[in-house]
């Protein structure tokens, strides 16, 4: 068994695979990733390996890549807006922040609700992703009686109907009054 901080795979001989099988396959991992006899792992990085065979090198596709972009807010502590791995786009929580001013938008649900969504549109873009693509979506209420009027700006923008959590909470962040992160398929 190889494991890693967030990843586990096992390396397998042939005479436990189908016959269509390489000599050693990566079981286990999101992709069919194949290595050859006596091949070795090396984790370099939490999130990305490289399978060594004598001098050659492959790299595996759960290496994370982070996604930056000036049109969405940018980040205020130790994350990243997104971060892209094995074909998916996994977007950090957004509020109702201006990327020009870094200012919070709007008072009521509706406007802020407006400003996250242009957030994470821009930041799905930049990913390669469109709200289209939008697996599951996490939405952050700080008051659950806003649900009806935040619905309303959220079926604009999610027309694919994504699974999706919303939950009522306390407090956010600069006092906005909503916040949704999401998962999208490249």
């Amino acid at each position: 068994m190889i494991r890693s901080p967030k990843v586990a795979y096992q390396i397998v001989p042939r005479f436990a695979l189908p016959q269509s099988v390489p000599p050693f396959a990566i079981r286990g991992a999101p992709t069919p990733l194949l290595a050859h006899v006596g091949a070795r792992h090396k984790v370099s990085s939490p999130l990305s390996c490289k399978h060594e065979v004598g001098r050659d090198f492959w790299r595996c596709n759960h290496v994370m890549n982070k996604i930056y972009t000036k049109k969405a807010p940018a980040a205020v502590g130790p994350y990243s807006q997104a971060v892209v791995i094995n074909g998916l786009v996994y977007t950090s929580g957004q509020i109702a922040i201006d990327p020009a001013t870094g200012e919070l938008v709007g008072k009521t649900i509706e406007e802020q609700a407006e400003q996250v969504m242009k957030n994470l549109v821009s930041i799905l873009e930049a990913a390669g992703a469109k709200p289209e693509n939008t697996v599951k979506t996490l939405c952050f209420l700080t008051d659950i009686n806003d649900f009806a009027a935040f619905n309303k700006v959220y079926e604009r923008y999610f027309t694919e109907k994504p699974a999706r959590s919303c939950v009522g909470i306390q407090a956010l962040p600069k006092g906005a009054i909503c916040e949704v992160e999401v998962i999208a398929a490249l």
